[in-house]
């Protein structure tokens, strides 16, 4: 699930902000902000507020702001630069650097009341921006703010909790308080939780499971303008889900997000141009949009980037960039840049066969549940290659990822469990397999039936 903080802290913080500003206090924060229009009209635009969200504009007037040693702008560029979203590459050392500087006084606002540098502040703390993560202290700063029925401060903390219930012990109740805190946004129109909790409903977290609910959340976010949900909108038409299937409307839905850099969009649309999906087929519109995401820094466009060099589809083979491409993104921790690069080192392609270290960063990838590298585990521990010989660990890697339907999985379990490699014989259940291979393609598989079939 794709919990989007970068995008929900920004649109927190900025109506923070230009909340604190229309109070007119004459103090503090709020005189600051009066004191710059480049930094309002970045809100406004930021925010919708009286014209349309556009955050590349948004961002354009925070840069002229931040020249003049705004420190809200600067630091709101700081947090996009951290983390890689909205149209800008993403640096955590240079962002970590700026947040160090900006420090005290973020510090210094939010100990003085300001909601906007209290949530600034907590997501600091909590990302660890200026050290060693404080989670606590972080949810503190933010809760200080949402407990005031500040809707995007309420936002924030949501995602916050969404982010930390990955733990097994408070998982469960993680989820429940972060849902709870996006529900009161969410109800009050706020965009950004809106999208958070339409992942929730999708995945089940915290809320009973409900595409429906999932599409229409998404939906009111991506009407705003919103570029990640409007990314989600089009996943759902793509797949199917909680809507009918749509190609056609789904890749409109990526060209609105792509059109403000989303990354995602970017590479969805990449692989609808690949495979004709909605849009007319073309290797060059497919090589482009993947290299717009890498232009990003975004690790998954990058790996797909790699692909394209790879086999020389809409762009020059090139064994020399596809091995960079792959190596960058696997540096990043992408599942497929790691399995990309694994196969380079098992293969000889692009680097110096190495047995282990290929097999090293396939097993990671499949780790991570990529269903390809789950498949390749299996060929990797059947034939001994970089690991040691185990037809029960084989078998074990061709299950996981032919329940995730990849066809030449399915094919190899049917072939183990006809030949009892690390599974009891079974020739009913070698059927089956081969059957559901077959009916996805699988020339082996088709084989398979007919030779059995004739004993």
């Amino acid at each position: 699930m794709r919990i989007l903080l970068s995008c929900l802290l920004f649109t927190l913080l900025l109506n923070t902000a230009l909340a604190q500003t229309r109070k007119n206090s004459g103090e503090g924060q709020a005189a600051a902000l009066q004191e710059d229009e480049d930094y309002l009209q970045g809100l406004r635009h930021f925010e919708g507020d009286g014209v349309p969200i556009q955050y590349g504009l948004a961002f354009q007037h925070f840069a002229k702001a931040a020249t003049r040693g705004h420190v809200q702008s600067q630091a709101f560029i700081a947090y996009r630069r951290g983390q890689g979203t909205l149209g800008i590459a993403l640096d955590d050392k240079e962002a970590s650097k700026q947040f160090q500087k900006l420090e005290q006084k973020l510090t210094t606002a939010a100990k003085a009341g300001d909601p906007y540098a209290q949530c600034l502040y907590g997501t600091m703390l909590f990302a660890g921006y200026a050290g060693d993560p404080k989670i606590e202290d972080g949810l503190e700063w933010c809760q200080k703010a949402a407990e005031a029925d500040n809707k995007f401060a309420q936002c924030l903390l949501g995602d916050m909790y969404i982010e930390l219930s990955d733990d097994e012990e408070s998982g469960s109740k993680f989820r429940k308080e972060g849902a709870r805190w996006l529900k009161k946004a969410a109800a009050k129109g706020y965009a950004g939780a809106q999208l958070s909790l339409g992942e929730l409903y999708q995945s089940g977290w915290g809320v009973k499971p409900d595409l429906a609910e999932a599409a229409k959340l998404f939906r009111l976010a991506a009407e705003q303008n919103l570029p990640a949900a409007q990314t989600s909108l089009g996943e759902c038409y793509e797949h199917g889900s909680g809507v009918p299937q749509d190609s056609g409307k789904a890749a409109e839905w990526y060209l609105k997000a792509a059109k403000q850099n989303d990354p995602d969009a970017h590479v969805n649309l990449g692989m609808l141009y690949f495979d004709g999906n909605g849009v007319p087929k073309s290797m060059e519109q497919s090589f482009q949009s993947f290299k717009r995401a890498a232009d990003l820094n975004y690790a998954q466009g990058m790996a797909q980037l790699g692909t394209m060099y790879q086999a020389g589809l809409g762009v020059a083979e090139s064994k020399d960039e596809a091995f960079k491409l792959f190596r960058r993104a696997a540096d990043m921790d992408n599942a497929m840049g790691k399995f990309e690069l694994g196969c380079c080192y098992r293969d000889g392609w692009g680097a110096t066969k190495d047995l282990k270290r290929g097999a090293k960063l396939i097993l990671e990838a499949a780790e991570e549940e990529m269903q390809q590298a789950q498949h390749h585990a299996g060929k990797l521990y059947e034939s001994g290659q970089g690991v040691e010989r185990s037809e029960t660990e084989a078998a074990k890697w061709y299950r996981l990822a032919a329940e995730a339907g990849v066809p030449e999985a399915q094919y190899d379990l049917g072939r183990v469990y006809e030949n009892g490699i690390g599974v009891r014989k079974n020739k009913k259940t070698a059927l089956s397999w081969y059957h559901k291979a077959a009916d996805r393609g699988d020339e082996q598989a088709k084989e398979a039936l007919k030779r059995l079939k004739a004993d």
